[in-house]
């Protein structure tokens, strides 16, 4: 009883934290030190609904302008709360209910913010176009209501959005107006941040000088503010452009410091950075064995940070340095390493595009910040007046719902009993059925004709004298075997995983076709792909099919193109093959009727692995489709995969 009415407390305590403006005096964490997980800003957002329709007359406080004035700050703050966190999908739709509300209202500063807030989450999901209008829609507004501060943040944001879309005249303008605008507010770090914008774009067309210049003056006001995470940055920059230059020598000191702050504070990219361009210059001074020493220990942490770049460029150093220096037993041990990573057509970020992209969130908190200082002392107060009437309704609530527990614990302790019995049966029925499907799974890619095939490819390569491709062809049946045995053990994979297998499959059964076939996996922007959990091997029997009973019928000298596109929707991943085959009718014609009888097990095999899964209830979880041109001929075939996943913890 006592714990039921302490949670309830608990709860109002979670209810004033969500929707209670702070007051002025009380600090503010940065991004990068507030913790909030997702799940619990999307129960913070269910309590103020489920708040707002409990208090007396509310549907009047609805109907009223200060109550939609109140309700559009509210939304705004759990935009801007959901973005910090990473949930992109909660942000949007936290700033959709606050388009509604400003329907009701005349509230220039708060479009203006709607619209600038829309325009980062833009960025975030990599839309540069509709980020362009949004920012540029903000910042028309902050310039009619003369805010200056936001202005800044408008053009600086804009600046990153042309830059992704490869427009560095327009960015360096966007820059370099931010940049006036800071140096006459006497803001030191954001004008170092739009100096070291305008800086990189200078570094990647080669202008040294005008790089160095940029560097340089972006240092000198980090130094003065003692930013050290942005002065490291400066440093290896200025070190990567000297390097550039020639000036191997000179870029040494700046280099030297950057790994020392580095390692102070921590930042592995730095000390990889860092590391990698110290390597560079012992080789051009002919210190092959310092060289080395600091490629493997680059190589070491790139991997302990699964820096896809870094990687590949680590053994490809590697490979080069030992090969100068006459070892060539371990320069082809690197160069394998290498053609391995460097095939790779999994989409990864570069450590320049991370280090924009932290600088950018940085820009975004300034602005956050910003606009919260513009709250006014009444609509504090009716924050506070909202709040306590919540709080009231809440302990009521929690005060009712103790007592009803109570009188039905004991009651409902027997058939709990009987059900938790009946649960663990239940699910061990349903992991031993799953087990089989994955069994069923691994027989159904490694059958001993796939094996037999494989050994005899092997076998018709050395015969040739090909035995780069024969070693290469073990190489990764022998990856492919080893991420089967290793995914049959586990429930879930990683989305990673499966693609790292899937690619792996194709490399190899492209040995074996007599034509090339043009492979490329797209994945959109996720969590991170290590974060995203589904079922092993699921898309492979689709890849197989669209090989062999696609592809593999195509004209001699025809285009054979495989193409794998990922995507997140809400709890689930959509994943879509689609090639250029012949498609399926003729497909069938080609191979013999007896084919359709495997693929359609296969197929039928992956729709109740997934249905397992499914607990929304969604309808078909696997699509095929006929793609025709306009003649009505067939040009390939299309299969949408609905993989409802988990996350990890």
């Amino acid at each position: 009883m006592y714990r039921i009415v302490v949670v309830a407390l608990l709860l109002a305590v979670l209810t004033i934290r969500a929707i209670g403006q702070p007051d002025a005096d009380t600090p503010r964490l940065p991004v990068s030190q507030q913790s909030v997980p997702a799940y619990e800003m999307e129960t913070t957002e269910d309590l103020l609904d489920s708040a707002l329709s409990s208090v007396p007359g509310s549907s009047e406080l609805r109907a009223s302008k200060s109550d939609h004035e109140q309700l559009v700050k509210v939304y705004m703050r759990l935009a801007r709360t959901f973005d910090n966190n990473g949930n992109l999908s909660g942000a949007r739709d936290a700033l959709e209910r606050m388009k509604r509300e400003l329907a009701y209202v005349d509230d220039p500063r708060s479009s203006a913010a709607y619209h600038m807030q829309l325009g980062l989450l833009d960025y975030s999901e990599d839309q540069f176009d509709e980020a362009v209008r949004n920012l540029q829609n903000a910042l028309d507004m902050y310039g009619v209501l003369k805010d200056t501060v936001l202005m800044a943040s408008c053009y600086l944001n804009l600046g990153n959005a042309y830059r992704e879309l490869e427009d560095e005249v327009k960015a360096i303008q966007n820059y370099n107006a931010a940049l006036y605008i800071y140096e006459m507010n006497g803001d030191d770090a954001s004008a170092a941040l739009a100096l070291g914008y305008v800086g990189n774009i200078y570094k990647e067309r080669g202008e040294e000088e005008l790089a160095l210049s940029n560097y340089y003056k972006s240092l000198a006001l980090h130094r003065k503010n003692d930013f050290r995470e942005d002065i490291l940055i400066d440093l290896n920059n200025i070190g990567e452009v000297m390097i550039a230059a020639g000036d191997y020598n000179e870029a040494v000191p700046y280099l030297m410091e950057s790994l020392s702050i580095s390692r102070d504070i921590d930042s592995q990219t730095g000390i990889i950075a860092a590391t990698y361009n110290l390597a560079v210059v012992d080789i051009a001074n002919g210190d092959n064995s310092f060289a080395l020493t600091k490629f493997e220990d680059v190589l070491r942490r790139a991997r302990a940070v699964n820096s896809a770049s870094d990687i590949r460029n680590a053994n490809r150093r590697l490979a080069e340095v030992y090969e100068r220096s006459g070892r060539l037993e371990q320069a082809l041990f690197y160069r394998k390493q290498y053609d391995a990573w460097k095939d790779s057509v999994i989409v990864q970020t570069d450590r320049d595009k991370q280090f924009r992209r932290e600088a950018a969130r940085k820009t975004r908190q300034a602005q956050i910040t910003s606009t919260e200082k513009q709250l006014t002392d009444k609509e504090l107060s009716r924050q506070h007046t909202l709040r306590n009437a919540v709080i009231i309704v809440i302990i009521l609530v929690g005060l009712i719902t103790a007592g009803t527990v109570y009188l039905l614990r004991q009651r409902a302790w027997s058939k709990n009993t009987i059900h938790d019995t009946s649960s663990s049966l239940s699910d061990i029925s349903a992991r031993y059925e799953q087990l089989q499907m994955q069994l069923a799974m691994i027989r159904t890619q490694l059958n001993p004709h796939f094996l037999y095939n494989s050994m005899e490819s092997v076998a018709r390569l050395i015969l040739a004298g090909d035995n780069k491709n024969a070693s290469l062809y073990l190489s990764k049946l022998s990856r492919l075997l080893k991420l089967s045995l290793e995914n049959l053990e586990n429930g879930r994979v990683s989305l990673d995983s499966e693609l790292m297998q899937i690619e792996s499959y194709v490399q190899m059964e492209q040995l074996r076709m007599d034509e090339k076939v043009n492979f490329e996996i797209n994945v959109d922007r996720l969590a991170d792909g290590d974060d995203v959990m589904m079922p092993p091997m699921i898309l492979q029997p689709f890849v197989e099919n669209a090989l062999w009973h696609g592809l593999a019928h195509k004209g001699e000298g025809e285009s054979r193109h495989l193409r794998i596109h990922v995507k997140e929707k809400r709890e689930a991943v959509i994943c879509t093959i689609e090639d250029n085959g012949v498609g399926r009718e003729r497909a069938e014609q080609l191979s013999g009727h007896h084919t359709k009888g495997k693929e359609q097990a296969g197929i039928r095999l992956a729709e109740q692995r997934l249905r397992m899964l499914d607990r929304n209830g969604n309808g078909s979880l696997i699509r095929i489709l006929d793609l025709k041109d306009r003649y009505g001929n067939a040009v390939g075939t299309r299969v949408e995969v609905l993989i409802p996943v988990s996350k990890a913890r």
